[in-house]
């Protein structure tokens, strides 16, 4: 029975492990400013009922720090393309000419940051959904052991060990919506004209307004800069 909880408890770690990896690759995608073919790495087309990725069906590039140009290999498909880019949720408007799909990358204008942010924090509520998911599968699962004649005390164990193991990638995920905030926000003081604005500085004036929790759980202010964080986002 020790071999099925501690299999549990492995699995739930690398479920959650999985969840961050996910995060960190659709949060690579939200970029602000400067144009970048990466922006469009997410896109999959439907070519005649086969997922295809955009970068298979389609010449991307750069002319301008603003602008991405999609030239397809195949014009016929240019329809099915711009559908891709719209529904991959990405905050970009493709235009199509008949020859060539345009997309302006607009500038970071504050209502344009207030989207990202926007944007990150559903990104991160649905990593955290997903955690809590794991955590209740896994307690699910140590029932099912313990009805089984396992201790109450072994399970109640396991438990707490399955909590701290979803603190433990809680915290990771709140730690990659403050970078990724600081990110943003030092983009945006760069468009307004300060000079040593990057992403450790913003992070910094995070961490001074208290928008970012750098104390330990086991700590007694953990709990109330937490929820002062959230309360002030």
């Amino acid at each position: 029975m020790t071999e099925d909880i501690e299999l549990i408890l492995d699995v739930a770690q690398e479920q959650m492990s999985e969840t961050i990896s996910r995060l960190e690759n659709v949060l690579s995608k939200i970029r602000a400013g400067k144009a970048s073919p990466n922006m469009l790495s997410a896109v999959k087309v439907d070519y005649y009922g086969a997922v295809t990725p955009l970068s298979q069906m389609a010449n991307v590039s750069t002319p301008d720090p603003q602008t991405i140009s999609i030239q397809p290999f195949d014009k016929s498909v240019m329809g099915d393309i711009e559908k891709a880019i719209v529904e991959a949720n990405i905050g970009l408007n493709p235009m199509n000419n008949g020859e060539v799909i345009m997309i302006n990358v607009p500038a970071l204008t504050e209502e344009r940051r207030r989207d990202l942010v926007k944007q990150v924090k559903i990104e991160i509520e649905k990593s955290k959904i997903s955690c809590r998911n794991i955590r209740q599968k896994s307690n699910d699962e140590l029932k099912n052991i313990g009805k089984e004649g396992v201790s109450e005390d072994i399970i109640r164990d396991a438990e707490e060990s399955v909590q701290l193991i979803t603190n433990e990638y809680t915290i990771k995920i709140d730690d990659i919506f403050s970078s990724k905030e600081s990110d943003i926000m030092s983009k945006a003081f760069k468009k307004a004209g300060f000079k040593f604005a990057g992403s450790t500085i913003c992070y910094s004036i995070m961490q001074a307004a208290g928008l970012v929790n750098d104390h330990l759980v086991s700590c007694f202010r953990y709990p109330e800069v937490q929820n002062y964080r959230w309360d002030n986002r």
